[in-house]
């Protein structure tokens, strides 16, 4: 018999999957979470599932999911992103008030191009270069784009990620 226990990588995507319904569209990014979704969560229906795959399109999950969105307007979009990622397009919060376009951007923050460092740090004795970030405060900068904004913990993320869908709605 062997036992697995689920990582924080593994839980959280299944915890995204109990959150959205069967058809409800999950778009990941080049981050540790988007890598684990791609073995850890489960899809029901084509195309509910999108990601670049391996191509190294850093910043594509949050702007995608707004497209997603707009095509698919009664389907609940959930977006997942690393910070470094999700800052090459956050300024597409402005395009997602303006044009009321209701994605829940789920914006996991080690202040860190994580890969990028973990690599670095692997390769060169821990030395690193231009692999940290200066991240703003991603609930006020949502919250200055009149986005409604939250920060969560592990252990609620589950809870509030089903009534934030039920809010987007």
């Amino acid at each position: 018999t062997e036992i697995y226990t689920l990582s924080l990588h593994d839980a959280l995507p299944i915890s995204i999957r109990a959150a959205l319904p069967e058809d409800g569209i999950l778009v990941d990014e080049l981050t540790q979470m988007g890598y684990a979704a791609r073995l850890a969560y489960p899809t029901y229906k084509p195309r509910t599932f999108l990601s670049m795959g391996y191509q190294g399109t850093l910043g594509w999950g949050y702007a995608t999911s707004l497209g997603v969105k707009v095509a698919k307007p009664d389907t609940p979009v959930v977006s997942i992103s690393g910070d470094g990622g999700f800052l090459f397009t956050a300024m597409e919060m402005s395009t997602a008030a303006q044009n009321n376009i209701g994605v829940v951007a789920v914006v996991f923050s080690d202040g860190a191009y994580g890969n990028v460092k973990r690599i670095q740090q692997m390769a060169f004795n821990n030395r690193t270069i231009a692999s940290d970030l200066h991240n703003p405060d991603f609930v006020k900068l949502g919250e200055s784009f009149g986005i409604a904004s939250e920060r969560l913990l592990n252990r609620t993320f589950n809870i509030v990620l089903r009534h934030i869908l039920i809010m987007v709605k």
